[in-house]
């Protein structure tokens, strides 16, 4: 029963990802806290006028690489959880043109 309920889980958890990354510049500002959201904030000119494009582009490319990583991590612990996901053998299966995908 618990890699039933575990894949139900780990799937929820890669759908949050980014919803975390996001919530944490209303984290941040509550708390007074300094991180990446609120470095988001002043980068796209919150308290300024100014936007600021290469520490936009790097806080962009940040979160991209934390979302994209962690759902690398899911997909990765999905395969090992599930011992019914990529691990099919090929024996006897029709060339086609798209190499049996078709």
């Amino acid at each position: 029963m618990l890699p039933s309920a575990a894949l139900r889980v780990l799937t929820m958890v890669g759908m949050e990802i980014g919803t975390a990354i996001g919530v944490c510049v209303y984290i941040e500002a509550a708390y007074g806290i300094f991180g990446l959201g609120r470095l988001s904030v002043f980068a796209m000119g919150g308290a300024t006028s100014a936007i600021d494009l290469p520490l936009t582009l790097a806080v962009v490319s940040v979160i991209t690489l934390i979302v994209v990583v962690g759902n690398l991590v899911v997909d990765l612990l999905y395969a090992v959880l599930d011992p019914r996901t990529g691990r099919e053998r090929t024996v006897n299966r029709s060339k086609s043109l798209a190499g049996g995908v078709i």
